[in-house]
Parts: C-alpha cells; structure tokens; sequence
C-alpha cells in the first residue's frame, strides 16, 4: 500500500475504496475544498498537485482530469485551477529558498510554463546569416584608411592562433 494512501487512511480513519468512481457531488467538492485547504499536507505531499487531489478523493486522476473539463462542474474546476496556483507558489518558494532540489523543482517547473531554452538564432533584418564571407567595398575608403586596414589585415595574419 502506498505511503500516500496510508496517511490518508490515518487522517480520515477509514479506507477509500478504488474502482468505480464515486458520484460526483457535494461531497466530492467538500473535499476538494479540504484538500486544496491544507488537507495535502496533513497526508505528507510536499506539494499539492491534480494526483493528490485523486488520491485523497479516492478515484484515479484521469476521473479529475474528465471532472476539472465538465462545462457543470465549474467549481471543481476552479478548485483545481487553485491546486496549480498553488503548487506554482509552492515551487517558487521552495525552490528559490533552497527547500527543494533545484533539480526537480526545474523539472516540474516546465509544467507551469518555464524552461531554460536559449534562443542562439542570430537573425540579419529578420533573416538568418548565410555564414557567407564578408565582402568590402573598398572603392570609396581613403589611402590613409586603406593603409589602415591593410596594416590590420597583415597583423590579423601574424597572430597565432
């Protein structure tokens, strides 16, 4: 038996049945609601998530999941909204406080919308670079600026690389 099912059956002293789910209705609500309100807590989930909340109602995730998009069961909906909003704030401030393994935190972060991607497309007036060699026109520099440039080609040259 999992852990998580353990500390819920120490909480609410009795056993959530698995299988079929139950009826969705006000009782369903209440106790998301309890969840939502701390009751991932009192069964030690470092953060509320939309499995918690499964677990601690008794039903698999993919009932919440179908709940949550029902156009008639708006406040379930809304509660699971908060679920995530809370989870979000949970792994900010755990993970920007060094509570959670930055690892991990950054993993589940991804589901809120973060990533480290880097950007590295370096565009020319919107257009990628060809990676063609330079051309310059020559034809209107100065002797001086043209003695310049072919001193600082030579010494380009001469350097080791």
């Amino acid at each position: 038996m999992s852990d998580d099912i353990k500390k819920y059956e120490q909480v609410h002293d009795k056993k959530k049945p698995f299988g079929r789910p139950p009826k969705y209705g006000d009782e369903i609500l209440i106790q998301s609601r309890e969840y939502l309100e701390g009751g991932w807590k009192e069964v030690g989930q470092a953060i509320p998530s939309i499995v918690g909340l499964a677990l601690y109602l008794g039903v698999v995730s993919s009932t919440v999941n179908k709940w949550k998009t029902e156009n008639c069961k708006q406040d379930f909906s809304d509660i699971c909204e908060s679920i995530l909003d809370m989870q979000h704030s949970c792994l900010l401030n755990n993970g920007l406080t060094g509570v959670f393994v930055a690892p991990i935190t950054k993993m589940i972060m991804t589901k809120h919308g973060y990533s480290d991607k880097v950007d590295t497309n370096h565009l020319n007036d919107g257009k990628p670079f060809d990676n063609q060699p330079m051309s310059l026109d020559t034809s209107k520099l100065s002797t001086e600026q043209l003695k310049a440039l072919k001193e600082a080609l030579n010494t380009d040259e001469n350097q080791p690389t």
